[in-house]
């Protein structure tokens, strides 16, 4: 991407396995507009800063070791997937109500989120905000939403964005 003849037609990076745990913050000026990056299985165990100067639409940071996801993540404009699964995450963020109040629910592009494979236990209050599409196989919260658990939301909407 550093090449002056790297072509700026390219709309997929995929840095997979690479043991590349950071990202630099010159990336963001090379970054083509739009376009998927896959930063996976590059053993992160912080979110790259550098991804908030950038624009894509699909996002995988699959197979990490992230256990915190910022909740301005849920804000980046134009991002209609994001791939979460195999991280650490027990939870995704909440998100103040000053927040909210402010710039509205999160994930206004957002599509699908992916977060098969994690721990996560249990949703946000702020999910079923948007039509966001939870692709949440092998996790606990899957376990408690067939098993009936009281504690997890059932509605109708909850029902037809996840998938177990």
């Amino acid at each position: 991407m550093m090449d002056p003849d790297f072509p700026r037609s390219v709309h997929l990076v995929n840095l997979y396995a690479d043991n590349l745990v950071d990202l630099p913050l010159s990336v963001a000026t090379l970054w083509p507009q739009g376009g998927m990056l896959m930063y996976a299985r590059m053993g992160a165990s912080r979110f790259p800063d550098v991804i908030f100067y950038m624009v894509f639409y699909y996002l995988s940071l699959a197979g990490n070791q992230l256990s915190e996801i910022p909740v301005k993540l849920f804000y980046a404009p134009y991002l209609a997937m994001l791939d979460l699964a195999g991280n650490p995450l027990t939870s995704l963020p909440e998100v103040p109500q000053s927040m909210i109040n402010e710039y509205g629910p999160p994930g206004a592009t957002m599509q699908s989120l992916d977060v098969s494979c994690t721990g996560l236990q249990q949703l946000p209050s702020w999910f079923g905000t948007r039509p966001i599409r939870l692709v949440a196989l092998n996790t606990p919260f899957c376990v408690k939403l067939k098993a009936g658990d009281p504690t997890i939301p059932t509605s109708e909407l909850i029902k037809q964005l996840v998938v177990c």
